[in-house]
């Protein structure tokens, strides 16, 4: 009997310790998690932050002539597609980021904070070695961010370091950084040579990354697609989104027509303008969409399955780019970040997120045809192709009423884009950026320069705007229905009638390191 007793006392122990053991294991990755769900908010929250203030310091040194400059632009373009997904991590409820997630939060953070200093002690902001090889750093970290690899991480982490260490010896010594200097300090060398082999190494595994994103493994896509805000847009509907007298439609019809974009000019507002965009998109998405679609399935009539066609054409054009771009590093890494949020469109039924991926394509099939005929990575033409292809790929996360505006925009610009390239296949020559090109061609350019300067600014509103609340979450329900965003609410009386400036092609220099050649390409 005491035996027994003893047993089951013993047995009772042992259940005992073993629930503690499965408390305290719990508790720890309860604890575990959650220490891991703050320091990625709190990497996100100061990537917004370095984010924002490395744009303020842009505005502040960015001269009149600078300001449509693609390096600029570029810059910009790449701080809205990074705030966003920084956004998104502030605002989950759920743990879901992994820890790559939070090393490229951070990474980009510091060298966000590294471009300020550099800006802050007169820096060129387009010209600048480093301030040009962050941008790349940047762009290479938000392009990791659901990359499974632990090295990944690690390097991304060591690249913050490093970023950091050059901020402290530029505020310890008082002076910026510069590669020009003779003799170059030894821990600025020793530090040029770590960020060059660890960006390499970065690049190396985002190709590899990049190579696993097909079509097979595509994510399921909510009806209302990648803006995830219930505004989805069925092709069917979509010719009914914006609502016009007919009296006004014929009056527009017969003033600029809807076959190609007429560009925003100086003595147009820019409210008229908007509204003229919208009607261009209601009189051309649908066809639009639905020639993208069927130049991959001729039988394919499904909204759904259009987004899935799109998507593939897509793939397939960014491995025919790569193919063409001689292992540029830019090409790669933004091409891998267009791959990944391509397969997101894969069901959706949002059409102004299709066309932002048409547009894409259509610069990609651009941009092979250019370099097949000679052009190089480096050529004014290609750097704005590659500007284009990221503003549209940030501008698939708008909300309506900017959404619809900025799909005509960007239906404009890829019909541009395919003019250009069905010329150049037809007369076997290649494109400048010259006046000295046949007409047809000078009103292609043209349309796509007031096109990216359009889509540019609805951007700059909706990410850097005092107002930008009410733009991006509450523009439905306040003032016009079919508003555009203002530049800001100091100005929003002014920007109505005050023209875009053109942008017009830019030098695009890259000043090396005098200790060797980059290990990089932009």
């Amino acid at each position: 009997m005491w035996r027994n007793a003893a047993k089951k006392s013993q047995k009772g122990s042992i259940l005992v310790v073993s629930s503690n053991r499965w408390r305290w294991r719990n508790r720890c990755r309860w604890r575990k998690r959650s220490t891991l769900c703050r320091s990625q908010r709190l990497s996100s929250t100061m990537c917004l932050s370095n984010e924002k203030q490395l744009v303020s310091e842009l505005k502040l040194r960015v001269t009149r002539e600078q300001e449509t400059s693609l390096m600029i632009r570029r810059s910009i373009i790449l701080s809205c597609l990074i705030q966003e997904h920084a956004r998104s991590v502030v605002h989950t409820a759920d743990c879901s980021f992994s820890d790559v997630s939070g090393a490229a939060l951070l990474c980009i953070a510091k060298e966000a904070g590294l471009t300020c200093e550099l800006l802050r002690r007169g820096a060129d902001p387009i010209d600048d070695y480093l301030i040009n090889q962050g941008r790349v750093i940047r762009l290479c970290a938000l392009s990791l961010m659901n990359c499974t690899s632990v090295y990944s991480s690690a390097a991304m982490l060591g690249m913050a370091k490093e970023a950091e260490m050059m901020c402290m010896w530029m505020l310890k010594n008082n002076k910026p950084v510069y590669f020009y200097d003779d003799p170059i300090p030894r821990e600025i060398r020793d530090r040029h040579i770590v960020r060059s082999g660890t960006l390499n190494f970065m690049v190396s595994i985002l190709e590899k990354s990049s190579a696993e994103h097909t079509i097979d493994k595509e994510e399921p896509a909510s009806r209302s697609g990648p803006r995830g805000d219930g505004y989805g847009i069925a092709i069917d509907g979509a010719a009914n989104t914006t609502r016009g007298s007919m009296e006004e439609e014929g009056f527009l019809e017969k003033l600029w027509g809807w076959e190609r974009l007429v560009p925003l000019c100086s003595y147009v507002k820019w409210s008229d303008y908007g509204r003229y965009l919208e009607e261009y998109y209601k009189h051309n998405a649908n066809e639009f969409v639905a020639a993208a679609a069927a130049a991959k399935n001729p039988q394919n009539t499904n909204t759904t399955d259009m987004g899935a066609a799109v998507a593939k054409f897509c793939l397939k054009m960014e491995e025919e780019l790569l193919r063409c771009s001689l292992d540029d590093t830019s090409t790669i890494i933004e091409s891998s970040l267009i791959k990944e949020r391509a397969l997101k469109i894969c069901g959706t039924r949002d059409i102004p997120s299709i066309v932002a991926f048409v547009c894409i394509k259509e610069e990609a099939d651009l941009m092979c045809e250019l370099l097949k005929h000679g052009a190089k990575p480096s050529d004014d033409i290609i750097q704005l192709s590659s500007v284009i292809r990221m503003c549209a790929l940030s501008l698939v996360y708008l909300r309506e009423p900017q959404s619809i505006a900025s799909a005509a925009a960007m239906v404009g610009m890829a019909n541009e884009a395919k003019r250009m390239c069905d010329w150049m296949k037809r007369e076997n020559k290649l494109i400048t950026l010259s006046l000295s090109q046949p007409r047809e061609l000078y009103r292609s350019c043209l349309i796509r320069m007031k096109a990216l300067d359009v889509m540019t600014r609805m951007l700059h509103g909706c990410f850097f705007s005092s107002s930008k609340q009410n733009t991006v979450r509450t523009a439905a329900t306040s003032g016009h229905p079919n508003a555009l965003p203002e530049e800001g609410a100091s100005s929003q009386a002014s920007s109505k009638t005050r023209p875009i400036p053109s942008a017009g092609p830019s030098p695009i220099r890259l000043k090396l390191a005098q200790n060797g050649k980059s290990s990089y390409k932009m």
